[in-house]
């Protein structure tokens, strides 16, 4: 087997995303991918999420002020089983 959960190392696989997710971005996803989103996301983002990483940020041109603005929906991360 040349790829197996333990010889896959974290971020093994990139992505790179701009503009809006809908439901359930990066649901179920497992060790070795990384997701990265530029702009904002719908509920559920990582659902079952099983090793994976996921970054969601403002896009390069929003005028939002992060901290008083939401860029992600409800119930993020529900079932995570890192």
């Amino acid at each position: 087997m040349k790829y197996g959960y333990e010889k896959i190392n974290e971020n093994f696989l990139e992505l790179n995303f701009i503009g809006s997710a809908g439901q359930s971005f990066g649901a179920f996803t497992s060790k070795g991918l990384k997701l990265v989103l530029k702009g904002d996301a719908n509920d559920y983002v990582g659902k079952g999420l099983s090793g994976a990483t996921i970054s969601i940020k403002l896009s390069d041109e929003s005028n939002l002020i992060s901290n008083e603005n939401t860029i992600i929906g409800n119930t993020v991360l529900y079932g995570d089983v890192r």
